[in-house]
C-alpha cells in the first residue's frame, strides 16, 4: 500500500492543501470545518492507496495463473 501512496503523495498533498486553503480563504469557512475537511481528505488518500494496492494485487494474481487453472475465490 505504501508504494501506491508514495506514487501520488506530492500531487495529492498539494491538491489537499490547495483545496483547504481555498475553502479557508475564499469561502471564508471556519477553521474547524477546514480541519475536518483536511482530515477527511487525508483519510480518503490513504483509503484510496489501500484500495489501489488491493486491486493491483488481485490483477497480478490473476495474471500469474496458467490458462487451464480453474477460477479461485
Amino acid at each position: 500500500m505504501w508504494e501506491q501512496y508514495r506514487k501520488t503523495l506530492v500531487p495529492m498533498q498539494l491538491f489537499i492543501l490547495a483545496a483547504c486553503a481555498a475553502v479557508l480563504f475564499l469561502a471564508k469557512a471556519h477553521w474547524l470545518a477546514v480541519l475536518l475537511m483536511f482530515l477527511v481528505m487525508q483519510a480518503g488518500a490513504v483509503g484510496g492507496a489501500w484500495w489501489g494496492a488491493s486491486l493491483k494485487r488481485r490483477i497480478e494474481a490473476r495474471q500469474d495463473r496458467l490458462p487451464l487453472q480453474g477460477r479461485r475465490r
